[in-house]
C-alpha cells in the first residue's frame, strides 16, 4: 500500500479499491491498514463521490 502511494505521489488520490485491485487484496484488510497508517500520521485521507 506505502508503496503504491509513494509510487504515484503528487497525482490524483487513491482509493482503497485501486489499491486492493493492484495488490489483489481485500479491501476490508486495506482499510484496517489505513486506519492503523491514518493514526500514526503517515497517510491522509478524505472522502470522495468516487468511494
Amino acid at each position: 500500500m506505502m508503496i503504491d502511494l509513494a509510487r504515484l505521489c503528487g497525482r490524483s488520490p487513491l482509493s482503497l479499491s485501486e489499491i486492493a485491485k493492484h495488490e489483489v487484496l481485500q479491501v476490508s484488510h486495506l482499510d484496517q491498514l489505513a486506519s492503523k497508517l491514518r493514526k500514526a500520521g503517515l497517510i491522509s485521507s478524505r472522502r470522495d463521490a468516487h468511494d
